[in-house]
């Protein structure tokens, strides 16, 4: 195997600061956006600079903003943070039930892949996601065990917060897979006791 030597020079936080307004992307707090690229990596941060950059043209879209990339920065930690613990709700209640995912979708040696097709499947047309193996489709499975458990956590709520909180998370929530007006569907309420017929056009 040949390695190839990393050639990229060291640069400091004020000049990535520099770098990124060459790029057009608007700073509104220079001393802040230096403060946070240097406690968070610069090549992590930048991850969440993308959803504002021109992939044609190399520059900024027009009224972009560092602060836009925080926003997203926060929302995705937060995010994580929420879906962390619904899982761990979840596994909590797998272990104290003595439930398995075959008992809980009433589906006999299906695959999780075919689930997730039966899902699909069972969403109104206008409200299903509108990229495949994106975040929306596993938050709606989430949203249908949690409440086939009867636990308490409210995702869509928390979704809604998140997104009310983090605005700019929202105006890019189509790259998740969010259909427009997503708010509208039940978000998994009902789709269990659906899921008990089996579907067999999928």
């Amino acid at each position: 195997m040949s390695y190839k030597l990393y050639a990229k020079q060291y640069k400091a936080p004020q000049e990535l600061v520099a770098h990124l307004k060459s790029k057009n992307l608007t700073i509104n707090d220079e001393q802040r956006a230096i403060a946070l690229l240097s406690s968070i990596s610069y090549y992590r941060f930048k991850i969440y600079l993308y959803p504002l950059l021109n992939p044609e043209s190399g520059y900024y879209q027009p009224k972009a903003s560092f602060e836009q990339g925080l926003e997203l920065y926060r929302f995705d930690d937060e995010l994580r943070d929420l879906i962390y613990s619904i899982i761990g709700r979840i596994e909590i209640k797998f272990i104290v039930c003595n439930h398995n995912l075959h008992y809980l979708f009433k589906i006999q040696k299906t695959s999780f892949l075919t689930t997730t097709k039966i899902i699909i499947y069972m969403l109104h047309q206008d409200y299903k996601p509108l990229k495949m193996n994106r975040l929306y489709l596993i938050l709606v499975m989430l949203q249908l065990i949690n409440k086939s458990l009867c636990l308490s956590e409210n995702i869509k709520n928390e979704l809604e917060s998140l997104f009310a909180k983090y605005p700019t998370a929202k105006d890019k929530s189509h790259s998740a897979g969010f259909p427009n007006n997503w708010e509208m569907i039940q978000f998994g309420v009902n789709l269990l006791n659906r899921l008990i017929t089996p579907i067999h056009r999928i």
